[in-house]
């Protein structure tokens, strides 16, 4: 996997069929511990917290290798911060032609002024996940929840940098 390359995420959920979304994005940075990848939204249009994400609005993208989730940095066409969402997940799966990532429901949406807003426990709850699991993920949201505290969640340096495939 190499920066400028072109990949696919495929975001995987329990119970439903796998590879349930997946979209191409170009590779941002690589490092021992994940990769960032960046994409603009080009179909749909929906509502996170209050916040309106739509048509053009740009992701980047944090996967790691070793936590229990990935982060998402939104901002508009022209760079405007609209705030992160923050997927609860297994640990990504990262090889040199895409990534994969196991949903488990539990999300956290934080705005550009640190208000955050955890969604999704209900269905969370209704996953049939071993105990172990259940605190990893909740350690996550944890940790989540205090890098989104000390505004210390990952960030683009330019968020209207080059051009990244359409999700």
């Amino acid at each position: 996997m190499t920066v400028g390359q072109t990949i696919r995420v495929w975001k995987l959920k329990l119970g439903v069929e796998p590879r349930s979304v997946s979209y191409d994005t170009t590779v941002v940075d690589v490092t021992p511990a994940g990769v960032v990848v960046a994409a603009e939204l080009s179909v749909g249009e929906f509502v996170v917290d209050g916040v309106a994400i739509t048509w053009g609005d740009r992701f980047t993208e944090y996967y790691y290798r070793d936590r229990w989730f990935n982060v998402l940095h939104v901002a508009s066409p022209t760079g405007e911060p609209k705030g992160w969402y923050c997927n609860v997940a297994f640990p990504a799966q990262i090889e040199d032609s895409g990534i994969s990532f196991l949903d488990l429901e539990l999300d956290l949406f934080v705005h550009p002024d640190g208000r955050a807003t955890v969604l999704d426990e209900d269905e969370f709850a209704e996953l049939d996940l071993p105990p172990n699991e259940q605190q990893k993920a909740r350690s996550a949201l944890t940790e989540l929840l205090e890098l989104a505290s000390r505004d210390a969640l990952p960030r683009p340096t330019n968020s209207a940098s080059s051009p990244a495939p359409r999700i």
